[in-house]
């Protein structure tokens, strides 16, 4: 349904032949000249372009924009798109949407529905969401959360749920079930920190008039327990949040920086309540206590904001637990869950759907594709009764009938499909060595003032006012908000670039990437296939362009899709036929007393003459009428716009580049060729256990794997660090470390500079954290530390390193202008 929704949508204007003329045609390859910017996202077009568009994304969203008259869109983002990827629509499984559909049509009223949305980035996005909404029938309303990446809707039962999910699809949005991701830690952050900067604010004020002379009577009274009520708030909002933590590390045997923060939390704590109970302000650090909890939580939000707002956009990964079939029972067809099918059952594979278990063909030849496992870019013909192979999608234009062989447990795409793995812990570097010097220190400069303030001054109490001070004054900035606050920056640069971070600790693993391998269908390609030359096309009449547009509009074969999108600006409609299909050779229709045929030439033209000789490859494309050539097409693969550049670049800059694929060895070489990369680097023919193991014994804790597919899914969980292009399904982002958006790979050389930026910035804001320290312990052990000089030095130090962070990372700096 995917791909006929979208072809809907994308041909708005080509059934009416004035209008189609406006369009800019793709076909006229010498006769365009092609501007330097992308009409939708405003990216650099190609050389090669044919039209004024980067990639097909942009050209299908900016067309269905233009036919939907929705380019109000482009006002509301600032005259460009966001960048859009060749989403393979033709692949989505919509067949969760079945029993909501039902249920909608079912029902006598409004319903509430609510849906996972990808893609959703901006005030843009929403408004064009609610006006494709709006324009249904049966819309009651709808509140998109792009924050949360959300759709809540109320409908009526005419709502027709598949067109209006296939038509967000076709402007670049996924649309999925509701997931159960627990995203209640981050909201629980989120609030914890705006109560106790609000906290921090009322201690600042209350501690005001104490700094500046107020020190007896009713009015000091009040604001003095104003103060420690503060205090005592952020201590029961904040505090547990770096105290579990703390504590669950020390049950582990580790030092964290939590540790010295819960420290200084409990004892700052403990001196106050003393403090207030005696009525000695001696210790008396409320609004130092409140202010430091509150900048702790907001470091540690800055943390995860980014990584949690990627996370978000994403569709919850479809693992096996969610994988729907067809299976057939007692002549009717059910909608049954993968895990639940057991050898010998009987299903029914539509077009585009997929094979989940080894199985055997009823009665009917099969045209599928395999590049979902191995990568191959053509698809493969298969003889009535024969085995297709488990992870097949059904190429061919009619639903086949298989047997299964195995149960699904023992079904290799089980393993595929399994869940993803949890996040990596950061790898062991500076930047932790670093912290657990800190925390032993921080913590023996504590013990060694109290202990020698009691010793000296013959008062424990002294003592526990020194230690206090040193806990509370050794203000871990460098790490607890320059740091994550640096993170939030690198982070937010790199999704403003289109490459999402999902892991955590991905930018501290960057900076020991040596070798990247990239898959090759998809990654270093964009898993379409083009035609190398269309002026072909320009010499057909008009009805036989239309009888080829027929030809192809139904088909999801990368051949036909390469003929459909080259015909995409031509005005062409569909004619009025029964298209046929010979698996592995080609498709066909009768029109009158003329038969029309496209695929191989032994297929289309059999009993070609010497004045019509065979094309060079029997992979092109032969189209006829009556057993005579009208033309020959020759079709390739596309390389992403930016693959050699940014291979180049990455060589330059010290990193061994591979690729590995599961496509024909010839294959692989050529693309290898075409990019520079070396002979004995370029390897295809592997499965996807061999990728797995080409890279557990090459991974010295170094290599970073780019892959697309579920081919690579063994491959990128052994992998050392990994992402993905590949957004069309939630399984691969979810099991790599980030995943990027645009039709380019510079985001991943971007990615790699950010991360040595980041550590350098690290590096001095760590240096100035030990200057910073070493006076304030010095002070504190002579006992000149007071509240309010511990008040006034802890946001000072923070301003400074805060300031020297953003001038560095922040949009300004020189790393986002290259």
């Amino acid at each position: 349904m995917g791909a006929r929704a979208m072809l809907q949508v994308t041909s708005l204007q080509l059934t009416d032949e004035p209008a189609a003329n406006n369009l800019r045609p793709a076909l006229a390859r010498d006769a365009i000249s092609a501007p330097a910017t992308c009409l939708h996202c405003g990216a650099i077009v190609p050389g090669a372009a044919t039209d004024a568009y980067c990639c097909s994304g942009c050209r299908t969203i900016h067309r269905a924009l233009q036919g939907s008259g929705l380019m109000r869109y482009y006002d509301l983002r600032g005259q460009t798109g966001e960048s859009a990827t060749d989403l393979r629509l033709e692949r989505r499984d919509r067949k969760w949407l079945e029993p909501i559909a039902e249920a909608l049509r079912c029902g006598s009223c409004v319903t509430p529905l609510s849906f996972k949305v990808q893609g959703v980035r901006c005030a843009a996005c929403v408004w064009l969401i609610q006006e494709l909404f709006s324009r249904q029938p049966g819309a009651g309303r709808i509140i998109v959360n792009p924050g949360r990446g959300t759709l809540d809707i109320l409908a009526g039962p005419e709502l027709p749920l598949f067109d209006f999910v296939a038509e967000l699809e076709a402007f670049g949005y996924l649309v999925g079930p509701q997931g159960h991701r627990d995203t209640q830690q981050a909201d629980d952050l989120l609030v914890r920190s705006g109560v106790c900067v609000a906290l921090a604010g009322s201690a600042m004020m209350f501690a005001a008039a104490t700094y500046f002379g107020l020190h007896d009577g009713p009015l000091y009274q009040l604001l003095h327990s104003l103060n420690f009520g503060c205090a005592t708030l952020a201590v029961l909002v904040g505090g547990p949040v770096f105290i579990k933590s703390a504590w669950q590390a020390v049950q582990r045997r580790l030092l964290h920086l939590d540790l010295p923060i819960a420290v200084g939390i409990v004892l700052t704590y403990g001196a106050a309540l003393w403090s207030f109970i005696s009525g000695n302000t001696r210790a008396a650090y409320y609004d130092t206590l409140t202010i430091f909890i509150a900048l702790m939580l907001i470091g540690r939000w800055l943390k995860q904001r980014i990584v949690v707002r990627n996370q978000r956009q994403l569709l919850d990964s479809d693992g096996s637990e969610n994988l729907l079939t067809r299976r057939i029972e007692q002549g009717h067809v059910r909608l049954t869950a993968c895990h639940e099918l057991r050898a010998g059952d009987e299903l029914l594979i539509p077009a585009g759907d997929l094979v989940p278990v080894d199985a055997r063909s009823i009665g009917s030849a099969a045209l599928c594709s395999l590049d979902w496992i191995n990568g191959e870019s053509q698809p493969i013909a298969y003889a009535a009764d024969s085995e297709i192979p488990a992870g097949a999608f059904n190429a061919g234009l009619s639903a086949l009938r298989v047997r299964i062989s195995t149960d699904f447990a023992d079904s290799p795409l089980s393993l595929l499909l399994a869940r993803p793995r949890p996040d990596q812990a950061q790898a062991p570097g500076r930047y932790h060595v670093f912290s657990a010097v800190y925390v032993l220190g921080v913590l023996s400069a504590a013990l060694g003032g109290f202990v020698f303030w009691s010793w000296r001054a013959h008062d424990m109490v002294r003592g526990l006012e020194v230690a206090t001070a040193i806990c509370v004054v050794t203000c871990p900035c460098a790490i607890g908000i320059a740091t994550p606050l640096a993170y939030d920056f690198v982070l937010s640069g790199l999704r403003r670039a289109g490459l999402f971070v999902r892991s955590g600790s991905f930018l501290d693993r960057a900076l020991h990437v040596r070798r990247i391998v990239f898959d090759k269908t998809g990654t270093l390609t964009t898993g379409r296939l083009s035609l190398e030359d269309s002026s072909p096309l320009l010499q057909l009449s008009g009805i036989d362009r239309d009888v080829l547009y027929t030809l192809v509009a139904g088909s999801v074969h990368p051949k036909s899709l390469a003929v459909q999108h080259a015909l995409d600006g031509s005005p062409t409609r569909l004619v009025d036929a029964v298209v046929s299909e010979t698996p592995g050779q080609g498709v066909g229709l009768r029109l009158g007393d003329r038969e029309y045929r496209l695929g191989r030439a032994e297929f289309a033209a059999p009993l070609l003459s010497q004045a019509q000789p065979a094309p060079e490859s029997s992979d092109d494309l032969v189209f006829a009428i009556d057993g005579h050539v009208l033309c020959t097409l020759r079709t390739c693969e596309t390389q992403r716009s930016d693959a050699r550049a940014e291979i180049a670049q990455l060589q330059r800059a010290g990193y061994e580049t591979f690729i590995l694929s599961g496509d024909e060895p010839a294959r692989v070489a050529q693309l290898a060729a075409a990019l520079s990369v070396a002979p004995e680097r370029a390897i295809g023919g592997l499965s996807p256990a061999g990728k797995a193991d080409w890279i557990g014994a090459h991974d010295r804790g170094d290599l970073l794997m780019i892959g697309d597919g579920i081919n690579d899914s063994l491959a990128v969980g052994r992998a050392f660090a990994s992402g993905t292009p590949s957004i069309d399904r939630a399984l691969m982002p979810w099991r790599t470390d980030f995943y990027f958006t645009t039709p380019g790979l510079a985001p991943l050389g971007l990615s790699l500079r950010a991360a040595r930026r980041l550590a350098s910035v690290v590096r001095r804001n760590q240096v100035f954290g030990v200057g910073y320290n070493l006076a304030v312990v010095a002070l504190s052990m002579l006992g000149l530390m007071r509240p309010w000089l511990a008040a006034l030095l802890m946001p000072l130090s923070s301003i400074a390193v805060l300031t020297a962070t953003s001038l560095s990372l922040s949009t300004r700096s020189d790393l986002w202008k290259r």
